[in-house]
């Protein structure tokens, strides 16, 4: 899916959303939200935002790693919630700085699906994880700054 550029201009809020505003009426459209990992299907992302997101274009984040943290790397206060509802067995997938690549895809998201990715990820202060803004490339070439979630680089990965 592509989105016609002509028609959008691209800024960043304070809060270090990047948005899409709609020249011609004045209004917010989206944001660019890479989802990787389970955050790239669609249909956990609409279990996460009450409907079905919009997008949904391929693309890769370059010089970054997938990786994984089972329940021992992750902090009391969202592992205990954690365990009680997906096991003993429960892993989160996160990206760190690398030498590779992460898939994932680009999804259109509203600021209020952006608090309820917060949410489900245990984004915040208190939490292990956090919003960052990066940039992807899509299969045609083109670098797309996005918003996306990872875990704090203070928390061991595997």
């Amino acid at each position: 899916m592509m989105w016609p550029k002509k028609h959008f201009m691209m800024s960043f809020l304070d809060n270090g959303n990047i948005i899409l505003y709609n020249k011609f009426h004045k209004t917010m459209a989206k944001i660019f939200f890479f989802g990787y990992g389970a955050n790239k299907d669609a249909r956990r992302l609409e279990e996460i935002l009450g409907k079905p997101p919009e997008g949904g274009q391929g693309a890769i984040l370059e010089n970054f790693s997938l990786a994984i943290q089972n329940l021992s790397q992750i902090p009391p206060s969202a592992r205990q919630i954690l365990k009680k509802i997906w096991g003993d067995d429960f892993q989160a997938y996160t990206i760190c700085k690398g030498t590779g690549f992460v898939e994932g895809k680009i999804w259109l998201i509203e600021e209020e699906d952006v608090k309820k990715i917060e949410q489900w990820e245990f984004v915040g202060d208190d939490n292990w994880r956090e919003m960052t803004k990066t940039e992807v490339k899509t299969a045609d070439g083109k670098t797309i700054s996005v918003l996306t979630e990872k875990s704090r680089d203070s928390f061991p990965v595997e």
